[in-house]
């Protein structure tokens, strides 16, 4: 009961005094990054609003002790139009658990884009993860994440030739909030819901290589 009202205090925190990010364009679910030699990769389906359908798929994988990076790959269809995007980020590992704070924060950032032949728009988002480790009397681990986000989004769009197109930059912020629930070996499945400048559901699976 500590841990989870301790998680919960950090958590608002975060969303009352810092940005937080898990991976460009939704929550990575994990704080800690990928150790040295190892790999994780994973995949998820999403909807959200403007009758939103995503897929996307992603790899991660160490670059120095405390380091770790990311490449995402998406497919969006929105309100009857499919766009696709992707994402670099890198996430610095900046506080482990412990017994007196048992949540890891890790702080991120990175930049990535979605369009299609009209639209197109990209996203620089900066801030930090916290996720806390729950074992269960099976054995199995579930954890929860939480992060605000603060979003740098340039938008441009194509109205055609008879038409201006639009351009424009804004600054947004979105809270990302999710759990992970270890099964037996590499696999882990998540759920993960954004709220902000989007709302959005989303689950994946993890795996660890």
């Amino acid at each position: 009961m500590k841990r989870i009202v301790l998680f919960l205090a950090v958590g608002l925190y975060l969303s009352c005094h810092a940005p937080a990010f898990g991976q460009v364009f939704y929550a990575f679910p994990n704080a800690p990054v990928v150790g040295s030699g190892e790999l994780a990769t994973g995949s998820y389906a999403a909807i959200g609003e403007n009758e939103l359908f995503r897929l996307g798929g992603y790899v991660r994988l160490a670059i120095a002790k405390y380091w770790d990076a990311g490449v995402e790959v998406l497919l969006d269809v929105r309100n009857g139009n499919v766009m696709a995007g992707a994402g670099l980020d890198v996430k610095l590992a900046a506080f482990p658990s412990t017994k007196a704070i048992p949540f890891d924060l890790s702080l991120n950032t990175g930049v990535g884009f979605i369009g299609d032949s009209d639209f197109t728009l990209i996203q620089v988002p900066i801030g930090a993860l916290i996720s806390s480790p729950f074992e269960l009397d099976s054995g199995r681990v579930l954890v929860p994440y939480l992060g605000v986000y603060l979003l740098i989004v340039d938008i441009d769009r194509d109205r055609g030739p008879s038409s201006p197109g639009i351009s424009d930059t804004d600054l947004d912020a979105e809270l990302r909030g999710g759990v992970r629930y270890e099964l037996e070996g590499r696999l882990d499945l998540f759920g993960t819901l954004h709220i902000g400048r989007d709302a959005l559901f989303a689950l994946g699976v993890n795996v660890k290589l």
